[in-house]
């Protein structure tokens, strides 16, 4: 049809649109409402006509007039598609008188195919085509011509036709095929209904299938998208509890640690001052026994004198106790301050480790040489050999490892 898929302003337009046929003649009167209902009647008039063979210039005439009609028709809906009210109506006025008029442009005057005149034409030209002719001749404009016996016969069945006496007859059997013909057309616009009818609800099926369709991959797409939410956010609660569990079980040996070193911190500054005290003693006892020797001392003790041989005996013993001490507060001290040291480097690891293990650049073989030097035994510093306080198990080592250095 010419007005599927408009503007909705236009199409009701076209829809208000009407036309009155009226050919007292043959008293036919049709009244026709819509651009497509107009356009649907010329193409019926216009295939009514074509359908007829070996056509004679009447029949030619009537289709070059619906022809004729059909493009002003389209041409109209062409061009009026953006015209104001008033050229819209003007321009319609125009092909309404055209079409409406009993009278194509070379003066032949119209017989429409759903009067009873035309059916009785298109029977007789089934039966005989000449007559046909001379019928359609005698009844459109009384022309006549008895050249022809055919022609002859033609007119006194058109002459019955239009006579008193058989009128009634052939109007009965006129109207019963004008309305068998109604029938029929309205059998087919109810299969044209109900065609239009199927095609809508498969159009409805199949956008509802096609919905169904896009909804089941949205929800298949959202749920992939929140499992793999859930699964990420899954991963990184559970790479926190590890953490976080790590770190409940390393903290304890961090706070051990901590006070481990504020404890060897004040041993070794307590070994330190006792140190300092033996020192300073010791020179000072050593100084005075210099400028201030006991009788004893004075005694000659290769001579043989008693008392120089004590005195020797208790200045050595007094030195070696010196030494002694000296030498037990100096490792107390140095042990003190290298445990510090240890314990400080055992707490920076741990932190060290609880970072990685946060990032996850850490293995099982580089975790066991943490923990091995974390808790691995602690050089006192006491015994022959050590020297300065190194960290435990090469720790230097494993965090420049573990750090990706």
């Amino acid at each position: 049809m010419i007005t599927e898929n408009l503007e909705l302003d236009f199409k009701q337009r076209l829809i208000d649109l009407e036309v009155e046929i009226n050919n007292p003649k043959f008293n036919y009167v049709n009244q026709l409402k819509g651009l497509d209902r107009i356009e649907e009647f010329l193409k019926g008039e216009l295939d009514f006509w074509k359908n007829i063979k070996n056509k004679n210039q009447y029949i030619t005439n009537y289709e070059q007039h619906y022809e004729r009609l059909l493009r002003e028709l389209q041409n109209f809906f062409n061009n009026n598609q953006r015209a104001d009210n008033n050229s819209f109506k003007t321009n319609w006025n125009a092909i309404n008188k055209r079409i409406n008029s009993n009278i194509t442009n070379d003066s032949f005057f119209i017989l429409y195919s759903k009067t009873q005149a035309a059916q009785f034409i298109i029977d007789l030209m089934q039966q005989n085509q000449n007559q046909g002719y001379a019928a359609h001749s005698f009844i459109i404009d009384r022309q006549v011509d008895f050249r022809e016996p055919n022609h002859f016969i033609g007119y006194l069945k058109a002459y019955d036709f239009l006579g008193d006496e058989l009128k009634e007859d052939i109007k009965k059997e006129t109207n019963q095929k004008v309305f068998n013909d109604l029938l029929n057309e309205i059998r087919n616009k109810l299969n044209d209904v109900d065609n239009q009818y199927k095609g809508t609800t498969n159009n409805l099926t199949k956008s509802k299938n096609d919905f169904i369709t896009k909804l089941e991959e949205w929800e298949k797409n959202k749920t992939k998208e929140v499992d793999d939410y859930l699964s990420k956010q899954k991963g990184e609660f559970t790479s926190l509890f590890n953490l976080y569990t790590v770190k409940l079980k390393l903290e304890g040996p961090v706070i051990h640690w901590q006070n481990r070193v504020k404890k060897y911190k004040t041993d070794g500054i307590i070994w330190t001052v006792l140190l300092s005290i033996v020192i300073i003693s010791s020179v000072g006892l050593f100084i005075w026994l210099m400028y201030n020797p006991p009788e004893a001392f004075k005694s000659n003790l290769f001579g043989g004198d008693p008392s120089a041989l004590k005195a020797v005996l208790i200045l050595a013993a007094i030195i070696s106790f010196a030494v002694f001490l000296i030498r037990i507060f100096s490792k107390m001290v140095y042990s003190s301050f290298h445990l510090m040291r240890d314990s400080e480097e055992r707490e920076q690891l741990t932190m060290v480790y609880l970072a990685l293990v946060k990032e996850g650049k850490i293995d099982p073989t580089d975790r066991k040489l943490v923990f091995e030097a974390l808790f691995s035994r602690a050089d006192t510093g006491l015994l022959g050999g050590d020297s300065s306080p190194t960290m435990p198990g090469g720790l230097t080592n494993i965090i420049d490892k573990l750090s990706g250095k």
